[in-house]
């Protein structure tokens, strides 16, 4: 391969290769890459926004190199799996179940490409040098035909695009963002997989949710936070702070949503995406019903920090008592309250909304008392909503003391 010299720029101290200091492209050696050489490294590290149909072709399918069965498709595949299986995950168990979803955005990308959203670069790597030529003036990284690129970032997105060709073949042309590092041995490969990995950090799902604006059910709750909790909901911990004066999280408020749209049921959706036909029903409804339950709690209702209400399984249970179309005037008899104590001193939500906890609360009058533990959605949801819906339960006859002492 020509060994090329990199100028160094003068006014910038970095390395620079221009295009007429190239060999020419010579046709049938490979697949020509238009791009750039990266300045940072410019002998190992290209630039390139390239088709869909182009990206097929260089970087094969990883779910087919993954698969022995398939490598008769193509002759490439079988010698690209030990390189793959070095420097990837193979697509199981949660990578595999998210391949669905990752298809579904990058079609939505590809044909409605000005709604909210972005896909990031795709990383293809080759160990070996590949040559830089140029065609015309334009660059080239020259990709021989025998050879196959592997991602060693992106690659979900990579088989995305793969599945989602086979459905929508016209989107071939649509152009994305890849970099391909070449002439660097599998240890680098290898640390570039770890450190791409390991060292961002995923958001919590209070501050993903409030930085999702694609999801109907994400739409639908910031507007209800804005409409009828005046910035007293939690929009970027995972909890709420006894420090600050709101209420619940943006995600629990989210489930609330997710579960009267789909009963209780919805808990197995918290964070996923949730399909709406008629979004803009959704939250019409949403909102009566919010306003509904509002005029139904006795004071502060809602409002109070000191309010079953405000607990996340409490929440998701109003949400899918709407979904059941309850009378919402049984709502006035509930001990809203979260502390409430029954006859026998014993606190009423105690294994409705979470479990007595180890330390104890103070009342106005400064004396002890003991104080709820609140659980989460998934243990509490379904004994929450048996307290608010079901008149025969034990649970609905608890938190209504003065109708069932």
């Amino acid at each position: 391969m020509l060994q090329l010299r990199a100028r160094p720029s003068e006014a910038r101290g970095i390395a620079v290769i221009k295009v007429q200091d190239l060999p020419e492209f010579q046709a049938g050696t490979g697949t020509p890459v238009a791009g750039i050489a990266s300045p940072s490294d410019p002998e190992g590290h290209f630039l390139a926004s390239i088709p869909v149909g182009q990206l097929m072709f260089i970087a094969p399918d990883p779910m087919l190199i993954q698969t022995p069965r398939f490598h008769h498709l193509d002759a490439r595949l079988a010698g690209l799996q030990a390189l793959r299986e070095d420097i990837q995950r193979l697509f199981v168990a949660a990578k595999k179940r998210n391949l669905s979803s990752y298809t579904d955005y990058v079609i939505e990308r590809a044909t409605a490409p000005s709604t909210p959203g972005i896909l990031p670069a795709i990383k293809l790597y080759w160990p070996d040098p590949l040559e830089l030529a140029r065609s015309g003036a334009q660059s080239v990284l020259v990709v021989p035909f025998q050879t196959g690129l592997v991602a060693v970032d992106g690659e979900t997105q990579l088989a995305a695009w793969h599945a989602a060709t086979r459905r929508v073949p016209a989107i071939m042309g649509h152009n994305i963002d890849v970099t391909i590092d070449h002439g660097k041995p599998i240890e680098w490969a290898k640390q570039a997989f770890h450190d791409l990995n390991v060292f961002g950090i995923k958001p919590n799902p209070t501050l993903a949710i409030f930085m999702d604006y694609r999801d109907p059910m994400n739409k639908i709750a910031k507007d209800l936070a804005d409409r009828f909790f005046n910035d007293r909901v939690e929009t970027q911990a995972r909890q709420v702070s006894v420090r600050t004066d709101n209420l619940f999280t943006m995600a629990a408020l989210r489930l609330f949503v997710v579960c009267f749209a789909a009963g209780t049921a919805g808990v197995a959706n918290a964070t996923r995406p949730l399909h709406q036909d008629d979004p803009g029903k959704l939250e019409l409804d949403t909102s009566r019903w919010i306003e509904t339950v509002l005029k139904s709690l006795p004071g502060d209702g809602m409002l109070s920090r000191k309010s079953i209400f405000t607990v996340p399984p409490m929440l998701a249970a109003l949400g899918a008592a709407g979904h059941e179309g309850i009378d919402p005037g049984s709502l006035k008899d509930v001990a809203w309250e979260r502390d409430a104590l029954g006859a026998d001193g014993e606190l009423i939500w105690d294994g409705i909304a979470g479990k007595r906890g180890r330390q104890l609360a103070v009342d106005e009058q400064g004396a002890e008392a003991p104080a709820l533990a609140v659980g989460g959605p998934k243990e509490y949801v379904h004994s929450c909503f048996r307290s608010l819906a079901e008149s025969d339960s034990y649970e609905f006859r608890k938190v209504r003391p003065s109708l069932f002492a």
